[in-house]
């Protein structure tokens, strides 16, 4: 399952994978991977959604439909990934 964003996609998964230390991507399950990147879709491109509201649905969903520890996994890339977009965004202000 794949967003299909032009542009996007190679962001994403770049994110993903420079956030998420010991796992690659054809590691993670299916689930636990479109969370995230639908979660961060939603940190690079949704500036009108806070970040502790994409956060916090991303690990409720990931919790549902996988499991606790896909939650916590979840919550500390996409933590990690607020971190870097927003000290970018900073820089460019």
């Amino acid at each position: 399952v794949r967003i299909d964003v032009p542009g996007i996609n190679a962001q994403i998964d770049e994110a993903i994978s420079a956030a998420s230390e010991h796992w690659e991507i054809p590691r993670m399950g299916l689930v636990d991977l479109t969370v995230l990147r639908i979660g961060v879709y939603e940190l690079l491109e949704r500036r009108d959604t806070g970040v502790g509201v994409i956060i916090n649905e991303a690990v409720e969903i990931a919790r549902k439909f996988s499991s606790e520890e896909c939650g916590r996994f979840v919550n500390g890339v996409l933590d990690r990934i607020a971190g870097d977009v927003r000290r970018r965004e900073e820089v460019e202000e």
